[in-house]
């Protein structure tokens, strides 16, 4: 197990043990401590706020199975559930007070703290850098607005303001060689703000894309289908076009932080599951998703997946999964952001594709960003946003195409998969605690999920 006091960290000079620091190290350390303690303390705060205005809400059944009916039964369950989640959460406050509970957690955030959480790059030389501030100067500007007002609509509200993202990109020009830059920031908004949406059936979507001969277009695209994923609810999109020349997306949903619906909780607890982030809820997917891929491969060309973060690696499983599926074009590849890598059995398969079998594929990675230090490796092109400046806690968050003075990097792929810190956050996943919690929170929401479907049986 990697020792917290003398890791070494990647592009760093290795650390100097923590009781060997100097006096003003040691004073840095202790204002970085309380910072890290205030915001924990905080959140812990918040988390109990949140569960106790969560018990009280009285529509959170209807959320949980998706019916107008009484759930009476459902509801007992459901609220037993969150005042666990408060008990564990006192009794994690409770532990915070042993100051060996204390001396160890200070070690563990002190060394994550210290990480740059860079990825390992071919070079320290950028492949490309932000040019276009002048030029997107009024879509960089809408955004800022955008990220202001968003979490403040309503949700239709939110899905209208995201369109009009789309629409503004569209009416953008770009050279050529900046044509993979117009792609990513379409997929940003697709995956990182509008899937997160409580999208409908037949929502209708300005989409900026390419044709088969390269040349930027705007296209109607709509809902066609969701797709829940297996038994967690999790919605996945299919989007169609208009023009049955184009090709039609297939957007894997990010975890969506909100308790009070089950699909969403189911997100975030199949996050801390050791094997892979919802591995098991797509393991049962994937024999629904064989079948429909075939049935609309006999309507539509070739899809493209989009995903970001837990989506992210879904979308990375199912390119390595239904290859034959997939568009092969630059351009009209698939396209992941800030996922977590694959699973080992996963890399191996995709080792084994010759380049003539893999799809296209594109992965982005975001400086800073811990939960891309979880897996092992990535697919296809690699490589890593680094804004001007990022928060390990705001490097996860967010459009950073659509936000100014970035670089990009080429990442080397087999070295980062053997980094210091990736291992760290391996070990840190699979560890007693977070598998004790997985294991406990999956328990309850079976219970959850049985008793609405028990319900949805004897409603007459």
């Amino acid at each position: 197990m990697i020792n917290f006091r003398s890791s070494g960290i990647e592009g760093q000079n290795p650390p100097v043990e923590l009781h060997k620091k100097t006096a003003t190290s040691r004073t840095a350390d202790t204002l970085q401590t309380r910072q890290i303690s205030k915001i924990f303390k905080e959140q812990l705060s918040f988390i109990a706020a949140f569960v106790e205005r969560t018990k009280e809400n009285e529509g959170c059944e209807n959320h949980v199975i998706g019916m107008r009916h009484t759930a009476d039964k459902i509801n007992h369950v459901a609220k037993r559930f969150f005042r666990k989640l408060a008990d564990l959460a006192k009794h994690a406050a409770a532990q915070i007070a042993d100051t060996r509970v204390v001396r160890k957690l200070k070690d563990m955030l002190d060394y994550l703290n210290s990480c740059d959480f860079k990825f390992v790059r071919h070079s320290e030389d950028p492949v490309l850098k932000d040019a276009r501030q002048q030029k997107i100067a009024q879509l960089l500007k809408q955004y800022q607005e955008y990220e202001k007002i968003s979490a403040t609509q309503t949700p239709e509200e939110a899905i209208e303001t995201t369109i009009g993202l789309l629409v503004s990109l569209g009416a953008l020009e770009f050279e050529a060689s900046e044509y993979p830059i117009r792609n990513a920031m379409t997929a940003e908004i697709l995956t990182k703000h509008l899937a997160p949406l409580p999208l409908k059936m037949g929502l209708r979507i300005p989409c900026p894309c390419f044709t088969a001969e390269n040349k930027p277009i705007v296209a109607t695209y709509q809902i066609h289908d969701i797709l829940p994923l297996s038994s967690t609810q999790i919605p996945v999109y299919i989007l169609t076009p208009e023009d049955k020349k184009l090709p039609p997306l297939l957007i894997f949903r990010g975890t969506v932080l909100n308790l009070s619906r089950a699909a969403d909780a189911a997100s975030i607890i199949e996050n801390m599951n050791k094997i892979g982030p919802a591995r098991k809820p797509y393991d049962e997917f994937k024999a629904t998703l064989g079948p429909y891929l075939q049935k609309m491969a006999k309507e539509y060309p070739p899809f493209r997946f989009l995903g970001y973060s837990q989506g992210g690696v879904l979308a990375a499983r199912a390119c390595v999964d239904f290859p034959g599926f997939l568009q092969k074009q630059e351009l009209n590849g698939s396209i992941l952001f800030n996922p977590p890598g694959l699973e080992a059995d996963y890399c191996a398969r995709w080792d084994i594709l010759s380049e003539t079998e893999r799809p296209m594929a594109v992965t982005y990675l975001v400086t800073r960003d811990i939960v891309s230090k979880r897996g092992h490796k990535f697919i296809g092109s690699i490589y890593e946003i680094q804004p001007p400046a990022n928060a390990i806690l705001h490097s996860h968050l967010g459009a950073k195409f659509l936000n100014p003075n970035w670089n990009l990097f080429a990442i080397d792929n087999e070295k980062e998969a053997q980094s210091p810190t990736r291992k760290l956050v391996n070990q840190l996943m699979a560890c007693g605690l977070v598998q004790g919690l997985y294991t406990f929170a999956s328990r309850q929401m079976e219970k959850i999920q049985a008793h609405a479907q028990h319900r949805v049986r004897t409603i007459p």
